[in-house]
């Protein structure tokens, strides 16, 4: 698995991924938090950092909504 199908785990299960530095926090209901997902969610912290990083990026760039196709 990887750190964007971790993270797209995340979005179905209503979990949101906050990172605080290099700490990641993780905010849903409870039931969804399960110990599986946060074994994930540990496996790959510093693909998800750097997925979330470049999340923000984007947002602050103005890119958010938009497509970007990259080959």
């Amino acid at each position: 698995m990887r750190a964007t199908e971790v993270y797209a785990k995340c979005v179905r299960a209503a979990v949101k991924l906050e990172t605080q530095g290099d700490r990641l926090r993780l905010y849903g209901p409870k039931a969804a938090l399960t110990r599986e997902l946060q074994s994930e969610v540990k496996a790959h912290k510093s693909g998800l950092l750097e997925l979330l990083r470049i999340m923000r990026n984007f947002h602050e760039a103005g890119f958010e909504g938009s497509r970007l196709v990259l080959n």
